[in-house]
């Protein structure tokens, strides 16, 4: 499930997911004025796919600490409507994230929509 490149996801800010290594994580990105790059980690590291058929969706697998996988499916109706974060779940399933507040939900808010707007852009 897990290699050891890294997925980006591009646009204003972007979002980077480094898959191994001592900073395998989900990270949002913002390109300072400087041309710096500052990070907001925001969890361990997953994978993000859109899903066709049945209405389709956006696919989210993870690992947890003991290395056992572990899914959840956000339904495409919900991506285009108002979209209910997964976090709980998610947590339950042993993702270890750092999403504490809301300028972070909404951070994890923005990667959702990225990844769901760069599939369906290449589609």
């Amino acid at each position: 499930m897990c290699d050891t490149h890294e997925t980006i996801y591009p646009g204003q800010e972007f979002f980077r997911i480094s898959h191994a290594g001592e900073r395998a994580g989900l990270y949002r990105v913002e390109v300072l004025p400087t041309g710096e790059e500052a990070e907001t980690r925001l969890g361990g590291p997953l994978r993000a796919s859109v899903i066709t058929g049945d209405g389709g969706g956006l696919l989210l697998e993870w690992l947890d600490p003991a290395k056992h996988p572990h899914s959840h499916v956000i339904p495409a109706e919900k991506m285009r409507g108002r979209l209910v974060l997964p976090l709980r779940r998610m947590a339950r399933g042993g993702w270890r994230n750092h999403i504490h507040n809301e300028e972070r939900r909404r951070m994890f808010r923005r990667f959702l929509v990225a990844v769901w707007n760069a599939v369906c852009r290449e589609g």
